[in-house]
């Protein structure tokens, strides 16, 4: 409906005033005629509260479709915008499920460790990843690798494994003389998350003797896919 503009010499006051005085005017000529229904009028002003109170029927753009363009606010709390809608604040869903959008947040940690003499099974480049606040599901994706040196005379081996929350994953072992070289990876996944952290290791066992200790070392690096 088009906004009625009376004539200039009818309302006085500077651009702006005479702006809001046809606004105001228009919105009191609108609530009158869907007033005269009575109590069963589309809309009025609630005495007390002074809202604006839509009885019947929605509110919706000229060019409303639904599915397809516009937008449209229903009396039953539903509403449609078929455009981008910016949020300066923050969005509360008290509940229900938002259709189409997967919440997600990527955790990463990468450590190493070095000049360790291999022997017993133990853990090494040990880091842990945060569990967001609100998220109950993480697919964690681990990768390990140890290289340890032994005398040149003396054969090792080198067993590792891809720790993820204190559980072993995926293992890798290599023996010879001199260098060796192992690596190997794991993908966990959790549930029923809430809050605290998630550890990731190498689990490297070292057999055999003649270490050269110095060149020891232990690489862990994880990723974390955390769900709602």
């Amino acid at each position: 409906m088009a906004l009625p503009i009376p004539p200039n010499n009818s309302i006085s006051g500077s651009g702006d005033q005479q702006m809001k005085a046809v606004i105001l005017s228009w919105i009191r000529e609108e609530i009158a005629k869907a007033a005269q229904g009575g109590a069963t009028g589309a809309l009025h002003i609630d005495g007390a509260t002074k809202n604006l109170i839509i009885d019947q029927g929605e509110v919706q753009s000229g060019n409303y479709v639904a599915g397809a363009s516009g937008w449209a606010l229903q009396p039953t709390g539903s509403a449609e915008f078929s455009g981008a809608v910016t949020i300066d604040g923050s969005l509360t869903i008290a509940s229900g499920l938002l259709q189409g959008i997967t919440y997600v947040i990527v955790g990463s940690v990468g450590a190493s460790s070095t000049g360790f003499t291999p022997g017993a099974t133990a853990d090494y480049a040990a880091s842990t990843i945060a569990v967001p606040a609100g998220f109950s599901q993480a697919i964690v994706h681990c990768t390990v690798d140890g290289t340890v040196y032994g005398d040149g005379t003396t054969s090792t081996t080198v067993i590792v494994n891809a720790a993820i929350g204190g559980s072993a994953g995926g293992g890798a072992a290599q023996g010879g003389i001199g260098e060796n070289t192992a690596a190997a990876s794991a993908i966990r996944t959790f549930t029923g998350l809430s809050g605290g952290t998630i550890s990731v290791a190498c689990r490297l066992q070292g057999v055999g003797s003649g270490w050269t200790t110095a060149y020891s070392i232990a690489n862990c690096n994880a990723v974390a896919i955390f769900l709602r």
